[in-house]
């Protein structure tokens, strides 16, 4: 092993996840780990994730797993591979075509309208297992890619040009997509001569969280965001906005379930000298977090004054949504308080009731630690669990978990009928009457009175019917 220094050491503010893997294992030469080293005397953040790696393993894929991967595993089409091996292209989008668009992530999109700055398009796929019934499945033998493709005539999105990186075909859809479209809007029964997918009956289906995560990728790919996103510069009060929200987009290396937008920035006025400049949005689901940054002389001693906490009042009011505002100063370590919106107006004290005014409460850190420190502390409506009302005296369990584990095979033998990948039909479809059986014997077990959870999953598991 040489003692070049790894990609990352030196050249990124944090190290890469498989730099600290190696050095934590001693699989760094030396020069390369003196140099890790030095920077973890430095950088707090990247000691915590050291440690964690430590205690982390991995284990190797045998190769029976190996082959199923490739087994289930749908090929690139050629014609895809020749786009994705070329740059990106300088010519505009054109009404039916198929093109590949994206900022941090790409996906494909078919283009329904174009316009001066943006382009109305429609998302397609490759997994016909997640179209519903208003998602237009085109036929391998009618695909420019030589697969079947799914355009999700649910999902509309207008999408700025800069985030078109190359073309990929023509896809004329036009007529189908248009009679899907007027179904949607008047309610009318799909015609009998479009292939779709299956109607989704439930609110648990996931083809409705899928839909929502190509809306969310779309989103960061409007005008507005891609314009935020790419072409800001330093303001009026000397505040480099583009190395902000760098520094900002680093909370994504901590939890990659995070969302970061910059938004079109906006000024709020704290007193005669020190302002709020809003630069973006941190996400997580339905936890939005705007952030600021203070300007104006002195900035420390304003951070942590009533007068801040009131102008994030202000801020929080113009944003609904938002659960609390992170504010932080240009110094070194951009350090950030975060005020709740509990703490954002004036609210009665309790026991006492003495009316108390907008505070900051918030331990001033730096911006990533700060934003990390609120985040880890939010739940959010996904994850509250609401306590169970039973309307009745008594209930049988055991013909519950039948009657439950019944409904779960019928929903995966239904997805099943769906899929396209060989290995997953055949697997889902092969379900029946005695695996629902084995998952309630499961539920019982698990749910008797001192039952061993994790033994009973260990016999089904172990069992002569996996």
């Amino acid at each position: 092993m040489d003692d070049d220094p790894p990609r990352g050491v030196g050249e990124l503010r944090h190290l890469s996840e498989s730099v600290l893997y190696a050095f934590v294992h001693g699989d760094l030469a030396s020069l390369a780990a003196a140099e890790v080293a030095d920077h973890l005397e430095q950088c707090l953040a990247c000691r915590v994730w050291a440690a964690r790696l430590r205690q982390a393993t991995v284990s190797e894929p045998d190769e029976r797993i190996i082959s199923r991967l490739v087994d289930a595993s749908a090929a690139v089409p050629q014609a895809l591979q020749q786009v994705l091996t070329t740059g990106t292209s300088d010519t505009a989008p054109d009404v039916g075509q198929l093109w590949r668009v994206g900022r941090e992530e790409a996906m494909l999109v078919w283009v329904r309208r174009v316009f001066d700055d943006s382009a109305a398009v429609l998302p397609v796929t490759f997994d016909t297992d997640l179209a519903d019934e208003l998602s237009l499945i085109v036929p391998d033998d009618q695909s420019p890619l030589g697969i079947e493709l799914v355009v999700m005539c649910s999902v509309d999105a207008e999408v700025g040009l800069g985030a078109f990186l190359q073309p990929v075909a023509m896809l004329p859809v036009d007529e189908q997509v248009a009679t899907l479209r007027e179904s949607r809007r008047s309610g009318l029964d799909v015609p009998a001569g479009l292939r779709v997918g299956a109607p989704i009956v439930s609110e648990q289906d996931q083809r409705i969280e899928y839909r929502q995560v190509l809306s969310d990728l779309l989103a960061d790919m409007s005008p507005d965001a891609f314009t935020a996103g790419t072409e800001v510069e330093p303001t009026d009060d000397g505040l480099d906005v583009q190395q902000f929200i760098e520094e900002l987009r680093a909370v994504t290396w901590h939890r990659n379930d995070l969302t970061v937008r910059a938004v079109r920035l906006a000024h709020l006025a704290i007193d005669a000298t020190h302002g709020l400049v809003l630069v973006g949005l941190v996400e997580y689901l339905d936890v939005v977090v705007p952030v600021a940054v203070l300007v104006g002389p002195d900035p420390t001693e304003t951070l942590t004054s009533p007068q801040l906490a009131s102008a994030c009042g202000a801020l929080l009011a113009q944003h609904p949504a938002a659960t609390a505002v992170a504010v932080a100063i240009p110094d070194p370590d951009w350090t950030t308080v975060v005020i709740e919106r509990a703490f954002a107006t004036p609210a009665l004290e309790t026991p006492s009731g003495r009316l108390s005014p907008p505070r900051v409460s918030f331990q001033p850190l730096r911006l990533v630690d700060g934003l990390l420190k609120y985040l880890d502390g939010q739940a959010t409506r996904w994850e509250r669990i609401e306590a169970a009302t039973f309307h009745t005296g008594s209930l049988d369990m055991a013909e519950l978990a039948s009657t439950y584990a019944a409904q779960a095979i019928e929903r995966t033998v239904a997805e099943g009928n769906r899929a396209h990948i060989p290995a997953k039909r055949s697997a889902y479809t092969s379900l029946g009457d005695r695996e629902a059986s084995q998952i309630a014997e499961l539920i019982e077990a698990v749910i008797a009175p001192g039952a061993s959870p994790s033994a009973a999953v260990e016999q089904l598991l172990d069992g002569p019917h996996q």
